[in-house]
């Protein structure tokens, strides 16, 4: 009996010391366009048995609430890990002012129904601000597991000026994009320094090139396609809700902006699950 009793409290003191502090926040690449009241969806990890709810966020001074599709505001989980549950929840910014240009956020604050407001690593939320939406472009997505591959054929002569993510910077070794003309081949030149090649076989065998290593400007006439190709680092567990922009001017030299989504929601292994833990747990330490 003894031995039992004495196994229990060992498991049991275990068990606690895994135990979260606090809800952690998987990191998140968010393109959110302005408009009335805009949505978006966050995911975060908690103790199993923890049963508490967001009932708003902040951004700074912007403020958001979970979308309410009933009298209760539940989260969604979408897995377990052992003693963790990785849920997630849409949110509604309420009442954003009008923004000329994009605001970027790395924190959220979260407030709970239970415990203290948490403040939290987020990786980055891009608010962006309203754009012109003229249609230069005919597009045809595809999807593949392992990458979004867009054919944009114009529908008049251009020049191509810059191919880009708003996250371009802090993904510039995780996110890669390939431009592909069927008409005409590119001009590159050399990768920046400290920038990879992604050595992925099915990355390798997509046609076209690194557009970072492609020479801009490019023109393009009425009929031409370009191909955009987009792909996430498979070792990168974070959720990408983005935009690849494809700027430049008509031949009336009036500036156009065409965007094509990017949408991948984390695929965590226990192990990852881990890591996270880890990442967040030592980053709080070093406050």
């Amino acid at each position: 009996m003894t031995i039992v009793v004495i196994s229990w409290a060992v498991n049991f003191a275990y068990a606690e010391s895994k135990k979260l502090d606090q809800p952690i926040f998987v990191d998140h690449y968010i393109d959110v366009w302005w408009e009335e009241d805009p949505y978006f969806t966050i995911y975060y990890l908690a103790n199993k048995e923890d049963r508490s709810t967001i009932q708003w966020v902040e951004l700074e001074d912007w403020q958001g609430v979970p979308e309410r599709n009933g009298m209760d505001v539940e989260f969604e989980e979408v897995d377990q890990f052992g003693r963790y549950s990785l849920r997630r929840v849409t949110l509604q910014m309420n009442g954003l002012p009008e923004i000329t240009e994009a605001k970027e956020f790395r924190e959220i604050t979260a407030y709970f129904t239970e415990g203290p407001p948490v403040r939290a690593e987020i990786g980055q939320i891009t608010v962006q601000p309203p754009y012109d939406t003229k249609q230069l472009f005919r597009e045809h997505p595809h999807y593949d597991l392992n990458y979004k591959k867009t054919q944009l054929t114009t529908e008049e002569d251009i020049t191509v000026e810059s191919v880009t993510t708003s996250f371009d910077e802090v993904l510039q070794n995780q996110f890669f994009i390939k431009l592909y003309m069927r008409e005409r081949s590119l001009d590159q030149r050399t990768l920046p320094e400290g920038m990879n090649v992604y050595e992925e076989k099915f990355w390798q065998d997509i046609p076209g090139i690194d557009a970072r290593a492609v020479q801009f400007p490019f023109d393009m006439k009425k009929g031409e396609r370009l191909t955009v190709t987009g792909t996430a680092n498979v070792e990168m567990s974070s959720v990408l809700q983005m935009d690849i922009e494809v700027a430049g001017k008509t031949a009336e030299n009036e500036p156009f902006a065409v965007r094509t989504e990017y949408r991948s929601e984390p695929q965590f292994t226990g192990q990852e699950i881990k890591q996270l833990i880890d990442k967040r747990t030592e980053a709080e330490a070093n406050e």
